[in-house]
């Protein structure tokens, strides 16, 4: 597909049946896969994603070191609909709350905490 305008990705996720992320990156569960999450996609991410516990009912996690494992994970996925089904709709389920403002108020109370550590031990 190469490179899609930001305007353009809530197509994509939406015309998709799953999410695959197969990054050996430590961490790196990025913006995409909650943007899939966020379309009512489930995701098939390694391990090395490290996929925030709050989402894993909506998201299949094999070794990134384990390239047949992975592989069998697609593979059954795409041979169960009825499991895409059940991982789609927990998707809608468990993003809901990763809003906007709930990630400024986490900012937020990040930034108030730092400033108390600062001013007190100054």
């Amino acid at each position: 597909v190469g490179s899609v305008p930001d305007n353009e990705l809530p197509w994509f996720y939406s015309n998709a049946n799953l999410y695959v992320c197969p990054t050996s990156l430590e961490g790196n569960f990025n913006m995409s896969c909650m943007e899939a999450l966020a379309c009512g996609l489930p995701v098939l991410a390694t391990e090395a994603a490290l996929a925030p516990e709050e989402v894993s009912e909506a998201v299949v996690v094999v070794s990134s070191r384990n390239l047949e494992a992975f592989t069998e994970a697609l593979d059954e996925l795409v041979q169960t609909p009825s499991r895409i089904k059940e991982l789609a709709q927990a998707a809608t389920r468990v993003i809901a709350p990763f809003t906007w403002e709930r990630t400024a108020q986490q900012f937020l109370n990040f930034y108030t905490k730092i400033n108390r550590w600062h001013v007190e031990n100054n």
